[in-house]
């Protein structure tokens, strides 16, 4: 029987084993440089596992050559967790391990997508941020987030604008959750 016990105690942190991961530079790789170009769609699947991220800028909203368009990453299916002990039972988790109240996830263009994940925000600000700048002419719009779930962190899901009036449009969520979050 105390072999049992043992067992059952080491579970869980087989579950918590999470390896590093550089987002960014994973899409960089798959998508190429920012910006328009021909072609600039890509598609990042993504392993099992839990992964750790810090903060992670998918494009920026300095020009249209800065933006990110046409990207989807893709995991490997989504999942409530257990809760004692909390841990995520999806196929592909990204846990935050950045600064307190960072962002996790900051995208600014057009045509990109978050599919099939977990997003552990944990002591994150934001979970994941759409934004734009029209002034620079950085729009955001035709995006979105299918069959997710967000826990932790203050904001689930933020889309904002750096000046007055950008333009950020026809993003679609769906099939997805947001837990344990104050926004």
């Amino acid at each position: 029987m105390k072999v049992l016990l043992v067992i059952l105690l080491l579970a869980p942190s087989v579950v918590l084993a999470q390896t590093p991961l550089d987002l960014a530079a994973i899409v960089q790789t798959a998508c190429g440089p920012t910006g328009y170009q021909n072609p600039a769609g890509c598609l990042v699947q993504l392993g099992r596992g839990s992964f750790t991220i810090g903060e992670t800028k998918l494009g920026t909203c300095d020009s249209t050559t800065t933006q990110r368009l046409g990207m989807t990453i893709k995991g490997h299916g989504t999942s409530l967790g257990a809760w004692v002990p909390r841990y995520p039972t999806g196929g592909t988790t990204l846990v935050y391990n950045g600064p307190h109240g960072g962002t996790m996830l900051s995208i600014c263009g057009s045509w990109n997508f978050l599919d099939d994940l977990v997003l552990e925000a944990g002591k994150a600000g934001t979970a994941v941020e759409w934004r734009a700048n029209n002034s620079r002419s950085a729009i955001s719009h035709f995006g979105g987030m299918s069959r997710f779930n967000i826990r932790g962190g203050v904001t689930g899901i933020r889309i904002t604008g750096e000046t007055f009036n950008d333009q950020i449009d026809f993003l679609r969520f769906s099939d997805g959750t947001i837990m344990d979050v104050e926004v």
